[in-house]
């Protein structure tokens, strides 16, 4: 009898659990920058334009401006700014990959940390981006085909 009302009680839980999933969307990269000492990001500005028919053959726009900002995000290591679908803006950012040199190599005094590998960035602008919690997986075409792909994680620092 105990392990039956386990098992509903595991089972009821797991079906009233949300199914959380990915978002996969295609997104533009709008700003790059690559360091491995820390910098401040700068928010480029944007307009968003909206046309609307008048119905006699003439239509109105209206926009908003958004001048560049200094947003005070201390990064280091790969941050790109990304375009988003609906005009937001995504601000992704992968640190390199330390590792310490306890005992020291050529020139490299131990204790020091040295970068193990860089994070691989895209090499054009339309990729996709997979968000999930606070990170994004930016996977691009690396082929002619379109068949061969890669991907880097990266964290996702704000969204305006």
């Amino acid at each position: 009898m105990k392990r039956i009302m386990l098992v509903v009680s595991v089972l009821s839980t797991l079906l009233i659990l949300p199914v959380v999933e990915a978002q996969r969307i295609n997104v533009k990269i709008i700003s790059r920058r690559n360091s491995e000492s820390s910098y401040t990001i700068t928010m480029p500005g944007s307009f968003n334009a909206r046309t609307t028919s008048n119905g006699d053959g003439t239509a109105t726009t209206n926009g908003t401006y958004t001048a560049p900002t200094s947003q005070s995000y201390k990064v280091q290591g790969a941050t790109l700014i990304l375009l988003l679908p609906d005009g937001r803006r995504a601000i992704v950012n992968c640190q390199y990959k330390h590792k310490m040199s306890w005992y020291g190599v050529a020139s490299i005094s131990p204790g020091t940390s040295v970068i193990e590998r860089s994070c691989r960035q895209p090499y054009g602008s339309d990729i996709e981006a997979n968000f999930k919690d606070d990170k994004a997986k930016l996977t691009w075409i690396t082929s002619l085909d379109g068949k061969k792909k890669e991907s880097e994680t990266y964290r996702i620092i704000a969204i305006l």
